[in-house]
């Protein structure tokens, strides 16, 4: 069991354009994620089960190669209004059970997460407000992934007013 902050130095030696797993999940960590993560070309990052705070947004972005991003039962705290989500390889997303806020930005429509093949979205147990977005492989039909949030709407949830 680690437990602690995570150093801001773990993937300091690797070299650019290499790809990376993040499997620290189930500690004890507490903190900030690092920063300098955001530099780093993750394929799978796991930090689930731990007490890690403030933002993860920068573990984003259209062009970034993660396939799998699980992040759920922290205490993160950002604005997901903006985040840009892999538009090529995004298969599983787990942001349940933190204090994440803002929408869930249109843009998921073109990402690579297929609802009806294997991919997963859940982001229930947050803040959220807002028409969940709806086309292109997105489709959720599992209203669980999005329950327990601040006022999000529209299918697989009641209809926004």
């Amino acid at each position: 069991m680690l437990t602690g902050t995570i150093p801001s130095t773990l993937f300091s030696k690797l070299k650019k354009g290499l790809l990376a797993d993040l499997d620290l999940s189930e500690n004890r960590l507490t903190g900030a994620i690092p920063k300098s993560f955001g530099s780093v070309a993750f394929t799978n990052v796991n930090l689930q089960d731990n007490k890690l705070t403030g933002d993860a947004s920068f573990l984003f972005g259209k062009s970034k190669p993660a396939f799998q991003i699980l992040l759920a039962r922290n205490n993160l705290s950002f604005d997901l209004t903006n985040v840009e989500y892999s538009v090529k390889y995004l298969e599983t997303l787990d942001l349940s059970h933190n204090e994440i806020y803002g929408s869930i930005n249109e843009q998921i429509t073109e990402a690579s997460l297929d609802l009806s093949q294997n991919g997963s979205f859940d982001v229930s147990y947050n803040k959220l407000c807002g028409k969940i977005p709806r086309g292109g492989k997105f489709t959720p039909t599992e209203p669980d992934y999005f329950t327990h949030n601040k006022c999000l709407c529209g299918k697989p949830l009641p209809p926004c007013k």
